[in-house]
């Protein structure tokens, strides 16, 4: 028969030992799993971050083309509008000549550079504006007289200015949205 008075002295070291011995792999094991789920949650956090930093970078470099592209649109509608002015005045005829291939080329590439880049903005309001703007542009260059064209280019002239101020506030508040994700 086993005798079982062993005194505590021997048991119980030997009982603690093995308790403990459960209760530490116990805790690695609850501490293991916190640490996995917060580098899970640290990687997480880095990966929005990392895309909303670059959804950013893609909406400032949209908005910087699509304000130069723009300026294109605006700046050959008025060299278009300068060129009728100039043969109504030696012709006496409202566009009645076609205007150089190198101004109608550049108005065309403007003009689609501003849909293309206006599709890719998340504001609507620049969106409209620059919508506004490129529909302006062409009634300008399609204009029946000296007069609804000049009047034209004073309209697009105020939406140009409108336009840039908006797209200058978004550049802006881009620039806050990247201040915020860095700290």
């Amino acid at each position: 028969m086993i005798d079982l008075n062993i005194s505590s002295s021997t048991w119980f070291p030997i009982v603690t030992l093995i308790i403990g011995t459960f209760l530490k792999y116990f805790l690695d094991i609850l501490n293991e799993k916190r640490t996995s789920r917060r580098e899970k949650e640290i990687r997480k956090e880095q990966r929005l971050d990392t895309m909303n930093l670059r959804r950013s970078e893609f909406q400032r470099a949209t908005l910087l083309q699509l304000q130069d592209a723009t300026h294109s649109v605006t700046r050959n509608t008025i060299r278009s509008h300068i060129f009728y002015i100039d043969k109504y005045k030696t012709t006496g005829r409202w566009q009645e000549d076609n205007v150089p291939s190198d101004i109608d080329e550049g108005f065309r590439k403007a003009q689609q550079e501003v849909f293309i880049y206006t599709s890719r903005v998340r504001d609507d309001e620049i969106r409209h504006f620059a919508s506004s703007l490129t529909e302006l542009a062409s009634k300008a260059v399609s204009s029946r007289t000296p007069n609804e064209g000049s009047s034209t280019i004073k309209e697009i002239y105020n939406i140009s200015q409108t336009l840039n101020e908006k797209i200058g506030l978004a550049l802006r508040n881009l620039e806050q949205e990247e201040d915020s994700i860095a700290k």
